[in-house]
């Protein structure tokens, strides 16, 4: 997966300012570029409002609002663009794709979002520590680790 400096910078700017809780937004693509769409993280009000259901707040876990993904991807989709990313932070751990990250992103064991890349950015105390891409493996039924490289800016 190629990402461009600016989207890769846009996106490790608001992995470090939500720190310590996690970040996560969408990376759309079309014929005239990408767009960073950040979104906010519900994970801590769902744990206030039901910690039985919500064990892990937003230090250790991710939501976004699905009816708000689908209006923003909806209106991307009309104006050209695509859905090519998904992205979120771990705070003070590292850039990996975990078992909760799997079970959310192919709920039926297939992916939400086929053709969708996941990106990870590990946030230590308070600053990018690393990022790592992860995509489907229909070979291995489960997502794995692809190479993910930086566009140089353009001058």
């Amino acid at each position: 997966m190629r990402i461009s400096q600016e989207d890769h910078d846009e996106m490790t700017a608001a992995a470090e300012a939500e720190y310590p809780e996690e970040c996560c937004g969408l990376l759309f693509r079309g014929p005239e570029g990408s767009e960073v769409v950040p979104m906010p993280n519900l994970q801590n009000k769902l744990h206030e409002e039901n910690p039985e259901t919500y064990k892990r707040d937003a230090r250790t876990a991710y939501f976004m609002d699905p009816q708000e993904m689908a209006r923003i991807s909806g209106g991307k989709t009309a104006g050209g663009m695509a859905l090519a990313a998904i992205y979120h932070s771990h705070p003070d751990a590292e850039s990996y794709f975990s078992e909760t990250d799997s079970e959310a992103a192919a709920v039926f064991g297939t992916p939400n979002f086929p053709g969708v890349v996941y990106l990870v950015y590990s946030v230590m105390d308070g600053k990018l520590a690393d990022q790592r891409a992860f995509d489907w493996s229909g070979d291995e039924a489960a997502f794995t680790e692809i190479r993910l490289e930086l566009e140089d800016p353009v001058s």
